[in-house]
């Protein structure tokens, strides 16, 4: 079952998550203190933030995310009553997936969570395929100089026979 961290302190957003995702494993956290022991410990497919939250702000925590290992790679998707354009141009300049303002639909809610973790599944899997294309790339270098040493040697080779044909005055096919 996919997981999804929810840092959300409102009550009512928690119900209404924990019955419109379902078919998802939520995990919830109230403020940012308590989200940042739970990345450190786990691993998420998304990450849903709020960016009012008790103890701090949600953009801070958001640019965080992308220097912490376990949450690099993983999409976050913001849940904000602020509707201000501002916070929506600053949560993406920083790195969010998408944005969502409070209240949200839920069939609208259900199918960006749905395009969030697909992105996220197809980011790992191309990370996947670069890191296998470089090490692709590095036996190909590996493999040419292997290829250059033995062209090299065996062009020495053959003229050092020669030179020693010549010596000696034995001809050569």
């Amino acid at each position: 079952m996919r997981e999804i961290l929810v840092v959300e302190d409102s009550p009512e957003i928690k119900i209404l998550l924990e019955s419109s995702l379902s078919d998802y494993s939520l995990h919830f956290c109230t403020t940012l203190r308590e989200a940042r022991e739970v990345v450190s410990h786990h691993s998420f497919q998304l990450i849903m933030l709020d960016i009012g939250l008790p103890d701090g702000d949600g953009l801070k925590f958001l640019a965080e995310l992308s220097t912490i290992p376990q949450t690099k790679n993983v999409p976050v998707m913001i849940l904000s009553s602020k509707t201000e354009t501002s916070n929506k141009i600053m949560a993406f300049s920083i790195g969010a997936e998408d944005f969502i303002y409070k209240p949200f639909d839920e069939i609208e809610l259900l199918f960006r969570i749905r395009f969030a973790l697909t992105l996220g599944e197809n980011m790992k899997k191309i990370k996947h395929q670069n890191q296998l294309l470089q090490k692709q790339s590095e036996e190909v270098k590996r493999q040419y100089q292997y290829y250059q040493i033995g062209f090299y040697f065996g062009k020495a080779i053959i003229v050092f026979g020669g030179l020693i044909a010549i010596k000696y005055g034995l001809v050569l096919l």
